[in-house]
């Protein structure tokens, strides 16, 4: 493992192990990276929720508008004499932001930061993410699910944060506003719903760019945080949750011979042990 100092907003390798001073403590309230695959932070081995760039960017830039993730009321607490390590790469890049503490009364500068390192294996932000490929074309009103989502009994996952989704044909057809929509199913319950004469209300999948970027579109598309209007929901232990994405461009898109490939993420607050 290699070694960093850590201060109130440092960049550090995927491997890194960071272990704070008697006389110093740390809340993450933001962390990032560059890689494309999960990275874990752990805290004294305790694990919390794996990161990737779809979700928690290194940098906000031109390809990656979202940034690093904002972790809100469910920061990282690090006591004095205690080690935060990463199981990513050398070759990874991870960002954490968030304020040191010099001197702490005792291992804990509030009662909040006990509860969160008491809790924060258990409840943290992470991601869900799903693919699903098949045959080109799709037909007109055609749905397929890139994800499937059967918590524990003792789980839930809240939809509080990021959406992204990316098509790729194996044709030259290109995506536009109107083709594709995402559909959320809630036990056979679909929202948006299903209007008369078989209408459909869903989310166009041009505003779910996976990540935000300059060409496709440069608003993250959340659930209930910061100005968005959309309200966070929840899906608890032992429901059954799909994403669909429907064909609703009045006709077929793709040609014969060819895949279509679609790929989702999002951010969400995992909580077990309910």
């Amino acid at each position: 493992m290699a070694d960093a100092i850590l201060d109130w907003a440092s960049y550090v390798t995927g491997d890194s192990s960071i272990t704070t001073g008697p006389q110093e403590a740390y809340r993450i309230k933001a962390i990032g990276t560059d890689s494309s695959t999960a990275i874990t932070p752990s805290i004294n081995g305790n694990e919390l929720g794996s990161i990737k760039t779809d979700i928690a960017a290194l940098h906000p830039t031109g390809t990656t508008e979202h940034g690093a993730l904002s972790l809100g009321n469910l920061y990282y607490y690090i006591p004095p004499e205690t080690q935060l390590s990463l199981d990513g790469t050398a070759s990874d890049e991870v960002y954490l932001a968030g304020s040191a503490i010099d001197s702490p009364s005792g291992r804990f500068e509030a009662s909040a930061d006990e509860t969160r390192f008491r809790e924060q294996g258990s409840q943290h932000y992470t991601f869900v993410e799903g693919s699903v490929t098949v045959s080109e074309p799709l037909s007109d009103g055609q749905e397929i699910t890139p994800l499937t989502l059967q918590p524990e009994t003792d789980e839930r996952f809240t939809f509080d944060g990021l959406h992204g989704i990316d098509v790729t044909f194996g044709s030259s057809t290109t995506l536009s506003e109107g083709d594709l929509a995402m559909l959320l199913d809630f036990d056979g319950q679909r929202r948006p719903s299903q209007f008369r004469d078989d209408e459909i209300v869903g989310i166009d999948l041009t505003v779910l760019p996976r990540p935000p970027n300059d060409t496709d579109h440069q608003m993250p598309y959340k659930y209930g945080m910061g100005d968005s209007p959309v309200d966070p929901f929840t899906i608890s232990g032992d429901q059954t949750f799909n994403i669909n994405v429907r064909n609703v461009s009045g006709g077929s898109l793709g040609s014969s011979g060819n895949d279509v490939t679609v790929d989702y993420i999002a951010a969400v607050e995992f909580q077990e042990g309910l």
